[in-house]
């Protein structure tokens, strides 16, 4: 799929963006960042700079690979990880948020109750440590 196929399967606002930015020089998103409306949520682990992007005013959050939807919701497999340590603690960092509609990096989207289904998976995991200096 090209961008611009890309580009019309997503919210009016970010494809206007991504557009926009096309040719732009590349930078880093900070944590919390707004940017098209979107808020930029670190999850660092598959790669270490992985984010994820919630819509509040759309109920949506993008996941990239911070989970997976293929065979149900799961964290990316260890050997694709650059981090398996940091990448079983990111989904951690959405349990605070709402939102209605998921979009994965692999795998369906959920469009009905996705923050109720995510917090599920997070509540049947075996919790995963914080790094311990």
């Amino acid at each position: 799929m090209t961008l611009w196929g890309l580009a019309d399967r997503l919210p009016v606002g970010l494809a206007r963006f991504v557009v926009t930015c096309a040719g732009r020089a590349a930078r880093l998103l900070e944590d919390g960042e707004t940017i098209a409306g979107l808020t930029v949520v670190h999850g660092p682990g598959h790669t270490p700079g992985s984010i994820g992007l919630h819509s509040e005013s759309e109920s949506a959050l993008f996941l990239g690979d911070i989970l997976n939807n293929e065979r149900g919701i799961r964290t990316p497999p260890w050997n694709v990880n650059h981090s398996h340590r940091l990448a079983l603690q990111a989904p951690q960092r959405l349990e605070t948020l709402a939102y209605e509609r998921a979009y994965f990096g692999h795998g369906p989207a959920i469009t009905s109750g996705a923050d109720q289904c995510v917090r599920a998976f997070l509540t049947r995991r075996t919790p995963v440590p914080a790094a311990t200096a």
